[in-house]
Order: structure tokens, then C-alpha cells, then sequence
């Protein structure tokens, strides 16, 4: 029987952790970056988590003045490593379900496999970037004007 393939511009990619083990059939996010709409909320979600982020990790830094200066005093560092944790548990689980909302349920434990933190999210949006641009510069090649080479197009040839 004669079939036909068509390219609807899902990309599946399979997730890796870092020590690179044999690839996990369950570790496929699945994702359509040729569609516009989704292009462009792939862009807004990733700036937005990029701020929650960095505004994130520049409370941290301003908690963790206060660790150092609080030095040797146990009940005051006990209590900066708790407002750090809970500033973590505040930011990371909305950004999860942003992760969720773009690429889909569960593909949160799909990505990350384990406890979340910035690093895995920041690691994961600069990884993920480039198959989106890849994709998206391919699509919009279709719609741009061909090549021509006009050089010598009119060079005269002397007899």
C-alpha cells in the first residue's frame, strides 16, 4: 500500500541528563515550533521566566549578604537559609507550571526527571533554544524570495 509522510513541524527530542546515558524512550518532549503561536509564547514564557529567575537569584544574593554577616550566630543563618528556601519554593513551582502550560502535562517530569532548581530550568531553555530557532529559520526560509546570482548576467562577449 502507498503511503505519504507529512510534516507538521512536531519535533521530538529526547531528553539526556548530564553523565549522557542511553537514551530514555520515556524522555521525549514533544513540541510543534513551526507554529507560530506557539513560537511566539515559547519567546514571552522564556523572558518571564527569565526574570522570575534573576530577580530570584538577586533576593537570594541580598539574603545571603545577611548570612555572612550573621556569622557564628545559629539561629540568624538558620533563618536566612529558610527564607532562601522558601523564596525557591515560591518561584520555582509557578515557573514549572509555565514549563507545563507550553510544552504540555507532565512534560516537567519528562525534562527534569527529578527535583527541579534554576540551574536545570536555565540549563533546559538554553538547550531547547537552539532546535526552536533551527526550526523557525527553516520555516521562514520557505517564504523568502530566492537566491538569484546576478552576477555576469549581462557581461557582453567581444567576438
Amino acid at each position: 500500500m502507498d503511503s505519504i509522510k507529512i510534516n507538521d513541524g512536531t519535533k521530538r527530542i529526547f531528553i539526556a541528563d548530564e553523565n549522557d546515558g542511553p537514551q530514555d524512550p520515556a524522555r521525549v518532549l514533544v513540541f510543534n515550533p513551526s507554529n507560530t503561536d506557539w513560537a511566539r509564547k515559547f519567546a514571552a514564557t522564556r523572558r518571564g521566566i527569565s526574570i522570575k529567575i534573576n530577580d530570584m537569584l538577586a533576593s537570594m544574593k541580598a539574603i545571603e549578604k545577611e548570612f555572612d554577616a550573621a556569622e557564628g550566630e545559629i539561629e540568624k543563618e538558620t533563618d536566612v537559609l529558610v527564607r532562601c528556601a522558601t523564596l525557591r519554593d515560591e518561584v520555582i513551582p509557578g515557573v514549572c507550571n509555565e514549563i507545563e502550560a507550553l510544552f504540555g502535562p507532565g512534560s516537567v517530569k519528562i525534562i527534569f526527571n527529578g527535583p527541579v532548581n534554576e540551574s536545570a530550568i536555565i540549563s533546559f531553555l538554553e538547550g531547547i533554544e537552539p532546535h526552536i530557532q533551527m526550526t523557525r529559520s527553516e520555516k521562514m526560509a520557505q517564504y523568502a524570495p530566492p537566491v538569484v546570482n546576478k552576477r555576469n548576467k549581462h557581461k557582453k562577449v567581444m567576438s
